[in-house]
């Protein structure tokens, strides 16, 4: 299924694109297995590189809810109130930029 995320990739600013929510699709998106972690504004998701300490990913943001730097590439997505995946909203845009801030210089 495509939707549009938050995509943040390491080193640049977070954009919105169409990418398809399959698991091998996130999986390939983040560089490895996921993990998937519900935040702040309801429906709002995170897919983030499980292993991404361990398996050498460079640090990407930090992240305010899980107080941690988060490391690789990862994505932010929407569930409806059906629980199925949607496309973020320009608020969510403007949500996330408080929730994740710069780890590493980043460029646009």
């Amino acid at each position: 299924m495509m939707v549009k995320v938050i995509a943040y990739r390491v080193g640049r600013e977070p954009v919105v694109e169409e990418i398809d929510l399959g698991v091998s699709a996130i999986q390939k998106f983040v560089g490895g297995t996921f993990a998937g972690h519900f935040f702040g504004r309801g429906g709002v998701m995170i897919y983030c590189n499980d292993d991404g300490k361990s398996n050498g990913s460079a640090p990407n943001r930090y992240c305010t809810f899980l107080q941690d730097i988060l490391m690789g590439d990862f994505m932010v997505t929407r569930h409806n109130v059906k629980g199925y995946e949607a496309d973020v909203t320009d608020g969510d845009l403007v949500y996330c930029k408080d929730v994740f801030t710069p780890a590493v210089a980043v460029r646009g």
